[in-house]
């Protein structure tokens, strides 16, 4: 059994470290956090210490890794913090700012001969796990256009709204809808077009955003993530040479899944995201165990920092489209490709 702690006690790293429970190879032993209240909720929570020191929990010789759990603007600086201290590293998204962060952290790893991770737990979520499903099945042939959306009401909270904290929709949800439909792809796109929406009365982090990705094979792909959409948009479609799918409903809750193949009728799958979960497992404990058998016995990972360095590079170009107003043809000269 190895070590753990958890670095960043808030939400996120509460919610990690409860999913710690379920993974008998991993022992949560501590913390860190600058806040004395975050510290003192986990301690009455679980029962364990939090350190307000990062360099002395680092120096633990009883922690052979950690989980990044800080706000998104100091994920690499902390993990790259871990890493030099000798440990395993599961980082939240994203890993890094820029791709340039992101492959500065797996060099690193690679030079320490630790295992450095990125918890993109959304690979797994149920709506795109049958999405993921259907494809493979090859029923809609040769794949021509994806759309991929998520949207809400709800605004930014907290460091989220603020730009400077690395804040906005980009950088919370960019990650995982982009890390989906570049799996789906199977490679980079050549060109993107970015674009995203502030709304100055929420903040000056970006509400919306919009990536446009063509393919060397003809697909095209967008992306789309609103914090003001007071309508549930479709959350997925996507369109074959030989059949259409879509996806509808609450991926946190109910939702369908409708095929159409040809000129037959459409089959229609009424599912859940609790029915999938309990089915498939929820996508944050199943990380975890990955990583854990990545440890013990060297299996591989479903997801890796090369699929969160591919994001970045993504993310990079929609930043750099958006500032400029037009499309960015994405240069793959980077030596981590």
């Amino acid at each position: 059994m190895l070590g753990w702690a958890i670095i960043g006690l808030g939400g996120a790293g509460t919610g990690h470290a409860r999913r710690l429970a379920d993974i008998p190879e991993l022992r949560l032993v501590g913390g860190y956090d600058p806040q004395p209240a975050a510290r003192a909720a986990f301690e009455r929570t679980f029962g364990l210490p939090a350190a307000d020191d990062l360099d002395a929990l680092l120096a633990r010789g009883d922690i052979a890794g950690v989980t990044v759990a800080t706000s998104s603007g100091q994920h690499a600086e902390v993990a790259l913090a871990a890493i030099a201290a000798g440990k395993h590293v599961l980082v939240e998204k994203p890993l890094g700012m820029t791709a340039t962060e992101v492959a500065t952290v797996l060099t690193a790893a690679q030079a320490a001969g630790v295992v450095a991770v990125p918890f993109h737990n959304r690979r797994f979520d149920p709506d795109f796990a049958v999405v993921h499903d259907c494809l493979a099945s090859g029923r809609l042939g040769r794949l021509r256009r994806i759309h991929s959306y998520v949207g809400g009401p709800s605004p930014n909270e907290g460091w989220r709204a603020v730009r400077a904290q690395a804040g906005g929709r980009l950088y919370d949800w960019g990650p995982h809808l982009l890390d989906q439909v570049l799996s789906l792809a199977g490679t980079l796109p050549g060109t993107v077009w970015g674009v995203t929406h502030v709304l100055p009365e929420r903040g000056d982090a970006d509400e919306y955003f919009r990536a446009d990705l063509r393919f060397a094979d003809g697909l095209d792909v967008t992306v789309e993530m609103s914090g003001f959409s007071y309508l549930r948009p479709q959350r997925w479609e996507i369109l074959g040479d030989l059949g259409t799918l879509q996806v509808t409903g609450n991926l946190h809750g109910e939702f369908r899944l409708t095929v159409g193949v040809g000129a037959g009728e459409p089959e229609i799958l009424d599912t859940s995201a609790a029915a999938e979960n309990a089915r498939r497992g929820d996508g944050g404990v199943l990380i975890y165990q990955q990583l854990a058998a990545r440890l013990e016995r060297g299996e591989p990972l479903t997801v890796t920092c090369m699929d969160a360095w591919r994001v970045a590079a993504v993310m990079d170009a929609i930043r750099a489209s958006d500032q400029a107003g037009a499309a960015i043809a994405l240069e793959l000269s980077s030596g981590t490709a």
